[in-house]
């Protein structure tokens, strides 16, 4: 059964543009044995969604969730939700789960591989898809959950697990000989919680970020520089990498330009400005893109799950302590607020202090 409540439907070739589709509730009289619905209590919104929508066809994220609606589809989102009914032995009426979920009020799911810590949704359609979008942790059984955590979670822990994955990529291919590391859209809070990462490491970490962000990000204390875009020739010309948050194609070109041969390698992870990512001109190093489930996958296959959980349980942490000094939670309700919020994160109209969380 495909039924996700009210949701928020977007154009797949106009990002802007949006409806709030409304709907009653999955009827627990149409539930299939094996499957269960979950109604979505909260949820984060921010940049890294938007990147979901620019390559959802690239990647795929446009097929977690499918829509009957022609040229439309639901963006994915990192969250809460709790079990109002279920057919499956093991997934318990009550029971709150933090997974994937899509920008609507509920999701019906196919539980498998069932255990204390959670599911994997086995419906069919999910199948091809990295496993990681699939798993839903149970939160009595999270050692990293707690009620007062939820907002916290929700923003920050699908961002901070590619922070750390960067992180470790960059560690193991001991950062690629340079002697600083760049990151653009160095407010975002991916990139925050990379700099977090490579605070303590022997290389320099150097943000670029609007004007209007440089003096929120200098106070986190993660950077060694900072500046905006508009002097990025007063970077250090030194050996260096950077990892494009951005995918400003203009911006990277006099990016790469400045540094010319003293730049080694070329991150990228993903698209806050994501109407100016091409340009007249190409890129003298194009960069390889990171696609955080591939190598989360391989890091746990080579560390074993339980090290790398514990790796990235203590950096996590320590991250998030760090986050409630700076960060403001706002709250909205509603298809009509989320539609308001969605417009805002497309343009680029948000404040880099504040973390979004909305409930239907």
């Amino acid at each position: 059964m495909i039924n996700y409540g009210t949701r928020l439907l977007v154009d797949r070739a106009d990002y802007r543009s949006t409806q709030v589709g409304l709907s009653n509730a999955p009827n627990t009289d149409n539930l299939k044995d094996g499957e269960a619905i979950l109604e979505v209590n909260k949820f984060a919104y921010t940049s890294n969604n938007t990147t979901y929508a620019v390559v959802g066809d690239l990647v795929g994220y446009w097929k977690f969730f499918p829509v009957p609606e022609e040229g439309h589809g639901i963006i994915p989102c990192w969250g809460f939700a709790t079990v109002t009914a279920s057919k499956c032995e093991g997934v318990v009426e009550g029971s709150t789960f933090y997974g994937y979920y899509p920008m609507g009020s509920h999701l019906v799911v196919t539980p498998g591989k069932i255990s204390p810590r959670g599911f994997t949704d086995v419906v069919e359609h999910r199948q091809p898809l990295p496993v990681i979008y699939n798993q839903y942790i149970e939160t009595t059984n999270d050692p990293l959950y707690s009620k007062e955590m939820e907002e916290f979670l929700s923003i920050f822990r699908p961002l901070f697990t590619t922070s750390f994955l960067i992180h470790d990529q960059f560690s193991q291919n001991e950062f690629y000989n340079s002697k600083q590391i760049i990151l653009t859209s160095a407010s975002s809070k991916t990139a925050l919680g990379l700099a977090s990462c490579l605070k303590n490491e022997s290389v320099r970490t150097i943000g670029l970020t609007s004007a209007r962000n440089v003096e929120m990000v200098k106070t986190t204390g993660y950077y060694d520089e900072v500046y905006d875009y508009d002097h990025i020739n007063d970077v250090k010309s030194l050996t260096s990498s950077y990892v494009d948050f951005a995918g400003n194609h203009n911006m990277q070109l006099a990016l790469q330009k400045h540094l010319g041969a003293e730049l080694q390698y070329v991150c990228k992870v993903g698209v806050v400005h994501w109407e100016d990512q091409k340009g007249q001109e190409p890129l003298p190093k194009e960069g390889k893109f990171f696609f955080a489930p591939t190598y989360a996958a391989q890091r746990i296959k080579e560390l074993g799950f339980q090290e790398f959980g514990l790796r990235l349980s203590k950096k996590f942490g320590s991250f998030v302590t760090d986050a409630k000094e700076w960060i403001n939670i706002k709250n909205h309700e509603g298809g009509q607020a989320l539609s308001e919020l969605h417009l805002k994160m497309t343009d680029g109209d948000i404040d880099a202090k504040d973390g979004h969380i909305v409930n239907f």
